[in-house]
């Protein structure tokens, strides 16, 4: 990829007036912040795997519809954050720093995700969304579980107000459980890196050796690939780093252990047909750390040219789950 097609990739999202959107309109919403500690046995360790410790929260509001956000994306260098829920609602926030560590949010403010007419979704079947990505030019890709679609956003234009325009999908669709459908998406900023454009993987859809399904969606036919199925591990987000390396978040849970999580990095060069994509283990968590339900990714460079992973937890609107917000550093490679 060249130098001037990522410069172009991170000026589209740099300029995007995607911070301004919850200033001027949606619900405001009053959070509690309470700030974390990753691993309590080693409260001074900040290295965790490959990746460096740069904060995190937990977040509760006294506001039922919050809660529930199924993916995430930072913008403004990491100052400010867009998310969606599994209740058909945008979330948006600003960021705050404290000696380069993740330490609050505010500004907080919420409005429901529109259909394609410009309704106003309702009922799980239509409003279970589950993943979220940046377009080429900027828009929001979300995709929807239950009633599984793949839909386009222009919220830098339209705002709140942004009506659903709909990407092709791929017939496998036709097939995948009610609650097991594409969680993570994405566009790269260079088609030519991969031969499609957008990038989108199922949570659970094996294929006969038990293995991850996911697809490149271009104009043509969609690209079939498959990503190792590693420790019983579900695939819930994505995020493109500026390189074109996929980074995958991946989560599981028993009722002996409690949840698990796992974050592994993948070469561009590896999605490709027939080829079992593996990848490089960056981060793998357990109970014992300031883990829950993970279920969003996102990754921004900071002012300090750090690449910064944010993560979040899907409290799935059970009071005996939390909203976490996670940070780490991906070492310069």
């Amino acid at each position: 990829m060249s130098f001037l097609i990522l410069l172009l990739f991170a000026c589209l999202i740099a300029m995007s007036p995607l911070r301004a959107t919850a200033k001027n309109s949606g619900t405001p919403v009053t959070v509690t912040i309470t700030p974390l500690i990753f691993d309590r046995t080693m409260p001074n360790n900040l290295r965790f795997g490959a990746l460096e410790w740069r904060g995190g929260i937990e977040i509760r509001s006294t506001n039922t519809a919050f809660g529930g956000i199924s993916g995430i994306r930072t913008l403004d260098q990491g100052n400010s954050l867009l998310a969606i829920t599994d209740k058909g609602q945008w979330i948006s926030a600003d960021i705050h720093y404290r000696d380069g560590q993740l330490a609050a949010i505010d500004n907080v403010f919420m409005a429901p995700i529109l259909g394609a007419p410009g309704e106003r979704l309702s009922g799980k079947f239509e409003t279970d969304a589950e993943g979220i990505g940046f377009d080429i030019n900027g828009d929001i890709l979300i995709a929807f579980e239950r009633n599984h679609r793949l839909a386009r956003y222009d919220i830098a234009t339209d705002h709140w107000q942004a009506r659903a325009s709909y990407v092709p999908v791929p017939d496998d669709i036709e097939d995948f459980s009610d609650n097991k459908g594409i969680e993570a998406i994405g566009q790269f900023a260079d088609a030519a890196i991969t031969g499609g454009p957008v990038i989108a993987i199922a949570e659970r859809y094996l294929d006969s050796d038990g293995n991850h399904t996911g697809w490149l969606l271009g104009p043509g036919a969609p690209v079939k690939l498959t990503f190792a199925r590693i420790d019983e591990f579900d695939i819930t987000a994505l995020t493109i780093l500026p390189d074109g390396h996929l980074i995958i978040l991946e989560r599981s849970f028993s009722f002996l252990f409690g949840p698990a999580m796992r974050l592994r990095l993948v070469e561009p060069t590896a999605l490709r047909v027939g080829n079992l994509i593996t990848g490089q283990e960056l981060l793998r968590a357990e109970n014992r750390e300031a883990i829950d339900n993970m279920e969003g990714l996102a990754n921004h460079v900071s002012a300090s040219g750090e690449t910064i992973l944010t993560l979040v937890s899907d409290n799935n609107f059970n009071d005996f789950q939390r909203t976490l917000i996670l940070q780490f550093a991906l070492p310069q490679r």
